[in-house]
């Protein structure tokens, strides 16, 4: 995949999808972003599926998002000794 290295879509590479990272969306950038993926492709199209596909069941599937949602509304209303002592 070709991406502009911004917010989230540097969340993907850190799951060792395959991304070309993009600094900008200049058409050369874009350009010079499609050699790495056109080299690869004939050799490396099936790891490069199975890769994505695994990434895919353990962070994006439907309960691997509702999964991570639950544990951050946990973490939300554990209490915090910043803001003082738990209610007894």
């Amino acid at each position: 995949m070709l991406l502009h290295a911004v917010a989230g879509n540097r969340t993907l590479q850190k799951f060792e999808a395959f991304c070309v990272m993009l600094v900008d969306l200049e058409l050369a950038t874009i350009a010079a972003g499609l050699g790495p993926c056109s080299e690869c492709w004939p050799r490396c199209s099936r790891s490069l599926g199975g890769a994505s596909r695994a990434c895919w069941e353990i962070q994006f599937t439907p309960a691997a998002i509702w999964g991570r949602h639950l544990r951050l509304y946990d973490t939300l209303t554990e209490p915090s000794s910043a803001c003082g002592p738990a209610p007894q």
